[in-house]
């Protein structure tokens, strides 16, 4: 449910920007080296002036006793309040809402009702506290089982707000399950009711549902484990629990297909279309993130539930939209969203070193060099891989592998290269040779 909506700004030179064909061969070459290595399981789509040109799922065989079809759905996380902001954006329209009611209509339990408006929900500036499942006695709560919509209310009720509307901008998971209950109360019927009706049958979208609905063919999310050398299924949240926060699941192609109808104006009015894009200085618009990727701006959001990452993007100037969905990733969510836009935008080819497994393990032991009194313990973590530990400074960090035999750490600037019993520590110019003891 939460997410990290991705804001590329990497306005460089050196890079041809295409996007006129798209490059099939070079998707196939990188998502061929990612199932090849065991590195990622989902799907990725690319539409170009609304028709599909590019498919692929990838690493389902990987995950052992899997059952799943070309029907099978991804949860889709965040993604899900651009279908609630829609939703709300059709009652303004229809003259059933206004972008300056406020709350108090709703919810004058909510501290600041009075002041905050339906605006302010849908762009992150209420001030309503970010994320009602971090509930201080139990953060697994939406995890364990249904609870009930009073409860969640009094949770954010409870919480409260962290400044006033207006004031700044925070993502908040909380501020939607309000807009969620708003769409029911106006329409006068659930959540997924509404979603039929309005989204789903209009846009002739057949593999979209939300939580509230007939759930077939769903993909769960999963963990790879380091130890044992498989992907295991990871818990996930009880999706009634984040209904129009987080909670539908749909096709790569089916939010493509909906991205290009909306900027085709076949969803809203093309005015409102335009009041739900951010300005220059804004990020999340009113719900649509602006995603800049070198010179091409691109309009889209991402969605992670706790073992599910999506990302569906659209580009105006071109009517090219791409969408991944990623039940199991080991290379990182974000590396592989930039090696999709690098496939379609640009001609780079250079694929990420990946090591295998066995190699990883070899190099666990514990490292010493008497003269700095430096110790480093190299181990693998089940969940991320091999880690390295500073035992004195008791700091541990991820080894992430760039060529053979050789790992970095870039947040300090870490490089290690290990060769025969020995590792070679390099940080900030200096370089230091550490023996693996007995």
């Amino acid at each position: 449910m939460r997410t990290e909506i991705l804001i590329f700004l990497l306005l460089l030179s050196g890079l041809t920007i295409t996007a006129q064909n798209i490059d099939q061969t070079q998707l196939d070459r990188f998502i061929s080296h990612i199932e090849s290595n065991n590195q990622g399981v989902g799907a990725v789509s690319v539409f170009k002036e609304g028709k599909e040109v590019y498919h692929r799922s990838f690493g389902q065989d990987s995950i052992t006793g899997l059952k799943w079809n070309q029907h099978s759905k991804y949860q889709i996380g965040s993604i899900t309040k651009v279908f609630t902001a829609v939703l709300i954006w059709k009652l303004i329209e229809e003259g059933k809402l206004s972008p300056d009611d406020k709350l108090v209509q709703f919810y004058p339990q909510i501290p600041n009702a009075g002041k905050i408006t339906i605006k302010n929900l849908l762009e992150h500036s209420s001030g309503i506290k970010r994320d009602y499942s971090n509930k201080p006695d139990n953060k697994n709560w939406l995890l364990e089982s249904e609870v009930s919509d009073k409860e969640i209310i009094h949770e954010i009720t409870r919480q409260g707000i962290d400044f006033e509307p207006g004031d700044s901008v925070a993502y908040s998971n909380s501020a939607y399950y309000l807009l969620k209950n708003i769409v029911e109360q106006k329409y006068g019927k659930g959540y997924g009711k509404v979603l039929q009706k309005e989204i789903i049958k209009p846009n002739g979208l057949k593999d979209f549902v939300a939580a509230d609905m007939n759930l077939q063919h769903l993909f769960s999310s999963y963990q790879y484990n380091y130890l044992d050398a498989a992907w295991q299924t990871k818990p996930d949240y009880v999706y009634r629990n984040i209904i129009g926060v987080g909670d539908i699941a749909t096709l790569p192609s089916q939010l493509n297909k909906f991205f290009y109808n909306l900027f085709q104006g076949k969803v809203v009015k093309p005015e409102t279309l335009q009041q739900m894009l951010p300005s220059e200085k804004e990020d999340f618009g009113r719900n649509l993130a602006g995603i800049n990727f070198y010179t091409t701006k691109t309009y889209g959001h991402a969605g992670d539930t706790k073992g599910t990452h999506s990302l569906v993007v659209f580009d105006p100037e071109t009517n090219i939209g791409f969408s991944v969905s990623l039940i199991g990733q080991r290379y990182p969510k974000n590396d592989f969203y930039i090696a999709i836009y690098n496939a379609i935008y640009t001609d780079k080819k250079e694929l990420p070193y990946f090591a295998a497994v066995q190699d990883l393990k070899k190099h666990e032991g514990v490292y010493y060099n008497q003269a700095y009194d430096l110790t480093l313990k190299v181990y693998m973590d089940a969940e991320s891989g091999l880690m390295c530990e500073d035992v004195g400074a008791e700091a541990s960090f991820l080894l992430t592998p760039y060529a053979a035999q050789k790992f970095k750490f870039d947040q300090f600037g870490i490089k290690i290269e290990f060769k025969e019993n020995q590792i070679l520590f390099t940080q900030e110019g200096e370089r230091i040779t550490l023996t693996r003891q007995p």
